[in-house]
């Protein structure tokens, strides 16, 4: 996927538009506007997107094509490791990974089922 289509899909996903990505990441509107129109940003520019859309600057270094790709088990482990170690309090931490814990247990209980519509499609059927 070019970034140009990356960063379109996360700004949908978080429901932002062009303008709020701007104002999120302190870049100027025209610079937004290149990056969709297929520029890629420099580091700097990375960092303020990465950090405006609650991302680590690796994985938004991968999608530029700075970085080679993972794979999406490895990406969504590490966006988790971001999430977590951006919580202000070493309680928020621990009360986030005691739910993944939590979802973990249930998962191998089998009570906890994620609809098809839900699943990744390279997910296991189960």
């Amino acid at each position: 996927m070019c970034f140009n289509d990356w960063l379109l899909f996360q700004v949908r996903e978080q429901n932002l538009s062009q303008s709020d990505l701007a104002k999120k990441s302190k870049l100027s509107r025209q610079a937004i506007s290149n990056y969709f129109n297929g520029r890629i940003p420099n580091e700097a520019a990375l960092k303020k997107l990465a950090h405006a859309l609650h991302l680590s600057n690796e994985i938004i270094f991968r999608a530029a094509g700075l970085l080679p790709p993972k794979p999406a088990a490895n990406e969504i482990s590490e966006q988790a490791e971001y999430i977590i170690n951006n919580y202000r309090y070493p309680e928020t931490k621990e009360r986030a990974l005691s739910y993944l814990e939590f979802l973990r247990i249930e998962e191998e209980k089998g009570e906890y089922r994620v609809s098809p519509a839900r699943r990744p499609a390279n997910a296991e059927s189960g």
